[in-house]
């Protein structure tokens, strides 16, 4: 349950949470894990969303990819977020996760895209078998008053 709203979210940010999450997968996994730029903070709903969306990403990743490298980028620009997570792994289908039964392979992915469709936004998901992935979570920014 930890795991899915961490003290770390909680005390500092998607920043941090996500930098803890992938420091963590990247060890078990054997990958090298880089976070690169930041968001500021955002309403609690939000930086959960956000979180428990690049969880998923992440997690898919360790689990899936076998990847050498994972990359999280984090931007927020006129009024909107940016989230990538992209990685140099071996890559998958995506039209899979579009079907109207997603296989249970990427029930989570799924669920993610429709949590972030229903918040206004979208994640795209750019893959092919060998050559790696690169997803994009876009919301609209929501700072907390």
């Amino acid at each position: 349950m930890f795991s899915m709203r961490p003290q770390s979210l909680h005390a500092g940010g998607v920043g941090p949470a996500i930098a803890t999450l992938g420091a963590q997968a990247a060890e078990e996994a054997g990958f090298e894990f880089t976070l690169q730029g930041s968001i500021p903070r955002q309403t609690e709903h939000v930086e959960v969303l956000l979180y428990r969306s690049l969880r998923e990403l992440i997690l898919n990743a360790r689990t899936h990819a076998r990847a050498s490298r994972l990359t999280v980028r984090l931007e927020q620009h006129d009024g909107e977020i940016a989230c990538t997570v992209e990685d140099d792994g071996v890559g998958f289908d995506p039209a899979q996760t579009r079907a109207p039964r997603p296989t249970s392979f990427h029930l989570g992915l799924h669920s993610a895209i429709e949590r972030i469709g229903l918040a206004g936004g979208s994640l795209t998901v750019d893959s092919a078998p060998g050559r790696g992935t690169v997803a994009v979570i876009r919301l609209p920014a929501a700072r907390p008053d």
